[in-house]
């Protein structure tokens, strides 16, 4: 296949007489205005200027200015027609993903909330195993906090007993009444989260992340929260009977009206805790050295 492109010679010798050209037409408008106005080269001034206008070489540069113009227009309207087809499908696969999204929600609350079976007694038992709930709640949480940051997993009233949810990040989370009965909880990180009325009682919280969790009202009967994480919680009126807090972080937590009878708090940090209205019996241990009384707690 030949190459017709002109040799850099040639590209050159063209350069050069456009510029040449380019001057003469100068050279031309300058006459006309020095002499175009009655004098005797009038005339010719007006003659030489058009026919540089009217030369081939004049009139195949004015015709390649049009087509170029004419191109550029062509490739900007062709171009903006891309930009605007681009945005259409960037909308459209924006509201797919959002579709997407939402169904991915409905499918995995469907596992969460599932309560059609009912026991004659008309306790609500789902249908889903505990796996399959406990795996719904992990990856509904990763889901929407993936998709909005900044946004409260709300988990309310899930019925997770029994679940295996060890090491689980439910960080923020809102488990409020929800049941945890029994549910392995072992090192999870639930800072932050809501578990107001929630019931967590014989649930494994060893070593788990509570600080600055919500645990007003909720059950921890007989729950392990040996070196467990609560600085800053809330846990009024929380029920710990026998609960397990040995060597549990319970710096500025706040225990007010707080039931602790034969709750183990041996080890316990309970540093600027607040135990104001807080009950306990002769069989609650607490750290060496502990006066529960001055601390605001009554004995019953």
């Amino acid at each position: 296949m030949t190459d017709d492109r002109p040799s850099k010679e040639e590209f050159e010798a063209l350069q050069a007489t456009v510029m040449a050209q380019e001057h003469r037409l100068l050279s031309i408008i300058g006459n006309l205005i020095k002499h175009g106005r009655g004098g005797r080269f009038q005339g010719s001034a007006w003659m030489a200027l058009l026919s540089r206008i009217f030369s081939p070489a004049t009139i195949v540069i004015g015709t390649g200015g049009v087509v170029a113009l004419l191109t550029y227009l062509e490739l900007r309207e062709q171009t903006g027609a891309v930009v605007d087809q681009n945005e259409f499908f960037a909308q459209q696969l924006q509201q797919d993903s959002e579709a997407d999204f939402e169904a991915r929600k409905a499918q995995l609350l469907a596992i969460i909330y599932d309560t059609e079976q009912r026991w004659p007694w008309s306790q609500e038992v789902p249908r889903a195993s505990t796996r399959a709930r406990a795996e719904a709640v992990l990856s509904y949480h990763a889901l929407v906090a993936k998709r909005t940051p900044n946004a409260r997993v709300r988990l309310t009233d899930a019925i997770l007993a029994d679940a295996d949810l060890s090491h689980a990040n439910l960080t923020d989370a809102d488990l409020d009444e929800a049941n945890l009965n029994g549910a392995d909880l072992n090192e999870a990180i639930l800072a932050g989260a809501g578990l107001f009325d929630a019931d967590l009682s014989y649930a494994n919280l060893i070593g788990a992340d509570l600080n600055g969790a919500n645990l007003t009202d909720a059950d921890l009967t007989e729950a392990i929260l040996a070196v467990a994480y609560l600085r800053g919680a809330y846990l009024t009126r929380a029920t710990l009977n026998d609960a397990t807090l040995t060597g549990a972080d319970l710096s500025d937590a706040t225990l007010s009206c707080a039931i602790l009878n034969g709750a183990d708090l041996n080890g316990a940090n309970l540093t600027g805790a607040n135990l104001t209205g807080a009950t306990y019996n002769t069989e609650t241990r607490w750290p060496i050295g502990f006066e529960p009384v001055k601390a605001g707690a009554r004995l019953r």
